[in-house]
């Protein structure tokens, strides 16, 4: 995201906020038509907003991770080995341990006859 973007979110967002304070205010002072001039500008404005965020997501190249034939076959290791160490680190994956906060396993799990101990 450059200068660029963060200064059009910046707008924006400010826009959107002053023009949803005018809105509600204006809603309270009973003038409709003003009130729904202030929430469609607002409306463009979010609409602007979300634009800009997502062409500012999508142009710095977040959305294309580089694929694992890219790497060389030294990362390739180092990425299986780094997934068996995270993996090695979960306690369990059977879902009453999760759901019952690790107090249990199911009857199911290596785990099961361990946990009792």
């Amino acid at each position: 995201m450059n200068r660029t973007a963060k200064t059009w979110i910046t707008v924006l967002s400010g826009a959107i906020v002053v023009g949803t304070s005018l809105g509600g205010f204006l809603l309270a002072e009973g003038v409709w038509l003003e009130a729904s001039i202030a929430y469609g500008a607002s409306a463009l404005c979010t609409v602007g907003l979300i634009h800009e965020v997502g062409y500012s997501i999508t142009s710095d190249g977040i959305d294309q991770p580089a694929t694992v034939n890219d790497a060389g076959p030294l990362a390739r290791i180092r990425a299986a080995r780094e997934a068996r160490r995270l993996t090695r680190r979960i306690p369990c994956t059977c879902d009453r341990y999760w759901t019952t906060v690790g107090r249990e396993h199911d009857p199911w799990c290596p785990e099961f006859y361990r946990s009792f101990a």
